[in-house]
């Protein structure tokens, strides 16, 4: 690790300023890109539970699988969630050129904001 970490930093100190601003740029657009996933998800979680709650307060009852999927409709949006942001977000990382040590806490701070929910 130590090594691959001192590869980096000559790597990194070898940039020229177009390749600073290409790297700038692309991660001003990948965490603007992951702030979008973020906000999905949280709008999706809200949706879901709204519609959820509104099909459970009009008290016709369709059928149990129907109500059963009415009244777990949030959890299953949660645990999608949850599933796919942190793939996602390991696939997004290795496109912004950090350091190993960086892309792990990066990547855990990122979903951590995805399980906060």
């Amino acid at each position: 690790t130590d090594l691959e970490e001192e590869r980096i930093k000559q790597k990194i100190a070898g940039r020229t300023t177009k390749e600073k601003c290409r790297i700038y740029l692309l991660r001003i657009i990948l965490n603007v890109f992951v702030v979008g996933v973020l906000a999905a998800c949280f709008y999706s979680i809200y949706v879901a539970t709204i519609f959820s709650q509104e099909a459970q307060m009009k008290s016709i009852k369709v059928n149990f699988i129907v109500d059963l999927i009415y009244e777990y409709l949030p959890s299953v949006v949660i645990t999608l969630a949850n599933f796919i942001t942190p793939l996602l977000f390991s696939v997004i990382i290795n496109y912004e050129d950090y350091s190993p040590a960086f892309e792990i806490r990066f990547t855990l701070m990122r979903c951590s904001w995805t399980f906060m929910y």
